[in-house]
Formats: C-alpha cells, structure tokens, sequence
C-alpha cells in the first residue's frame, strides 16, 4: 500500500526567462515562474471571474539545461514534479516557501527557436540522463491519465452547480 503521492502537474505560462544558476560541483540549477489561470462564472451576478496563480518551480540538471536553452517568458509550458516546503528566518520571523521539483518539463506552444530548431521538454528521474519530445506534442501520460493540455482548454467552461 502507498504511504503517500507528492504530484504535481501545471499547464501554465511562464512569467520570466529562465533564471539559471550553477552549483559548486558545476550542476544546473533553473527556476521558472509558472502563471496558471482559472476561470470561472459566478453564481449570483453571472460575470466571468478568473484568477491567477503563481508558481515557482525548480530543475536540475539535464532539465535545468534545456530549460535553460529553449524556455522564454510567455512559453507554454507542461510541468511534472513535486511539492517540497522549506523555511527560512527573516528578521526573526519564520517564513515558508513551497516550490514544485521539476521532473519533467515539456514546451507545448508550437515557437521555433532562432536556429530553426523545435523546442524540446526534459526528463529527469528516469533511468536515463535526458529525453525530449518536439513541441506541439502533449507529454506521454500513463493510461488512464487524463490530456494535461485538453484538460486546461475545457476546464470551468462549464457552470457545475456543486
């Protein structure tokens, strides 16, 4: 029996340019800004209502370099990891951070970079160092599984009354 599942996937859109940093042994370390926006209708005055959500995710790794080449602000992107809490003190106060861990991270927008090349996702926690897949093309998903990118474009369409 499962102790437990740490998943998490985000269709979203990225903020800012990757920011990239190098560990002390020379790995790549990459945070990106992940928007993901809801939308709904409100029950009692029938407007559109939408609100956005921000998310800071963290690669490492062979992740973080393709990150690194092929991801801009406004890129969209498909995002598979995990939740990890951290705290710090400032100024005597204890603060809270949650990132997602980056193990997978795919480009779903059809760009081309300026080399005519495709953009291309990353694997990481896989047996092997890196995989990439062409953009356009949803991630592989398990059966069962529902389309991550299908799944955004009808999400709150739809006024459910519960």
């Amino acid at each position: 029996m499962a102790r437990g599942v740490n998943k998490v996937i985000l269709v979203g859109y990225l903020g800012q340019d990757p920011q990239v940093r190098h560990t002390q042994d020379n790995r790549s370390v990459t945070k990106l800004r992940v928007a993901t926006t809801e939308q709904w209708r409100d029950r009692t005055s029938g407007d559109k209502r939408e609100a956005t959500e921000w998310h800071t995710v963290t690669c490492f790794g062979r992740t973080a370099e393709v990150a690194e080449q092929y991801l801009r602000k406004g890129s969209l992107v498909y995002v598979e990891g995990s939740l990890r809490t951290s705290s710090y003190e400032r100024e005597g106060v204890k603060q809270y951070s949650t990132e997602i861990i980056a193990r997978n991270v795919n480009m779903l927008d059809s760009r081309r970079s300026s080399d005519g090349g495709d953009h291309a996702g990353a694997d990481e926690g896989r047996g092997d160092s890196s995989s990439s897949q062409p953009s356009g093309n949803p991630p592989q998903s398990a059966p069962g599984d529902p389309d991550p990118a299908t799944q955004q474009d009808s999400a709150f369409e739809d006024d459910i009354p519960f």
